[in-house]
């Protein structure tokens, strides 16, 4: 087994400061970034459910079996099925979702750890397509989650810091990985992973698909690319 620290300690860093990537908004405009999102959620999308399916659910299934790929799996996707319906469901100001959205983005944050470290610990070139796949997830979410504070009522120093912060349970979920070397709860992680990878990826193909003309061609194209991605790198243990 290769060594995880080094990947733990430089992917985990590199993924909370990728929470300050929220300050592009500043920087390229709102309208800029809206022509942009088909574009980026396609290839976020495409890139989370070919991680999903085509790594992390047979990874689950041949290192843990059938019955542990499905208990790990199906929670993976209707917890977070829950999370995003209690933030839909909140009736009050912009304002007070906000607490419920770092929440929820922070739970995210660590179960995507928990389970790309699961993940790289059982087999390195999965662990680092399903953080590939992470990566273009986060930076779209993240610009989308800076706008959404700083229309909260937030300043934009406040947004970054409190995006950094939801961050940092990322290398946290990694780090937590260290106390189950070689344990029978790492197949369960990557299938929960797996279960989350597969709703955000689903969640985010309307975004990308949903326009017309030009936006619907750059969000399939992203969409394509993403899957292909997931396709091309080499799978080797």
């Amino acid at each position: 087994m290769n060594d995880p620290v080094p990947f733990f300690l430089l992917g985990g860093g590199l993924m909370a400061l990728i929470t300050l990537t929220g300050g592009l908004l500043l920087l390229i405009g709102r309208p800029v970034f809206e022509r942009l999102l088909p574009g980026l959620l396609g290839l976020a999308a495409g890139s989370l459910i070919g991680g999903s399916l085509f790594r992390m659910v047979p990874m689950s299934f041949h290192r843990g079996g059938l019955e542990m790929m499905a208990i790990s799996v199906v929670p993976g996707i209707l917890i977070f099925l829950l999370l995003d319906l209690a933030l839909r469901k909140s009736n009050g100001s912009l304002k007070s979702q906000v607490p419920l959205l770092l929440l929820g983005d922070g739970f995210h944050n660590l179960v995507g750890g928990l389970s790309i470290g699961a993940a790289f610990i059982i087999d390195p070139a999965v662990g680092l397509t399903a953080y590939l796949a992470a990566v273009l997830h986060e930076i779209p979410q993240e610009i989308g989650d800076f706008g959404i504070l700083m229309e909260g009522g937030m300043s934009a120093g406040r947004s970054l810091l409190w995006n950094l912060i939801s961050g940092l349970t990322f290398p946290v979920g990694m780090a937590l990985n260290m106390v189950m070397l070689e344990t029978e709860a790492l197949p369960f992680l990557v299938g929960l992973g797996a279960g989350n990878f597969l709703y955000l990826g689903i969640i985010m193909m309307p975004g990308a698909v949903a326009n017309a003309g030009e936006a619907r061609a750059l969000g399939i194209a992203g969409l394509g690319a993403g899957l292909l991605l997931q396709i091309l790198i080499p799978h080797a243990h």
